[in-house]
């Protein structure tokens, strides 16, 4: 899989997680739940939990992948240096 269809897919995926989210939270309020106020705040914070832990995921992989191009890019640049140093030709 190449780094674009994989981070699209990773984006994707964290789209349809908040999407449900935002739509399994309201939901579930409206239900007899209004009246068991501490069970509402329980389900809150574990999809809280979810969302930050698939966020973090996320931001890991865009952090690595970000880190990884630089690193090739310096790579690239030293290799380009030690070209036009040593006399060599492109």
């Amino acid at each position: 899989m190449t780094s674009a269809t994989h981070n699209m897919k990773a984006a994707t995926d964290l789209r349809s997680f908040v999407a449900v989210g935002l739509l399994l939270g309201p939901s579930l309020s409206s239900y007899q739940l209004k009246e068991n106020s501490d069970l509402l705040a329980v389900l809150h914070v574990i999809l809280a939990g979810i969302f930050v832990f698939y966020a973090g995921e996320y931001l890991i992989h865009r952090l690595s992948t970000t880190l990884r191009d630089i690193d090739n890019c310096a790579s690239s640049f030293r290799n380009l240096l030690g070209n036009v140093r040593g006399g060599k030709s492109m």
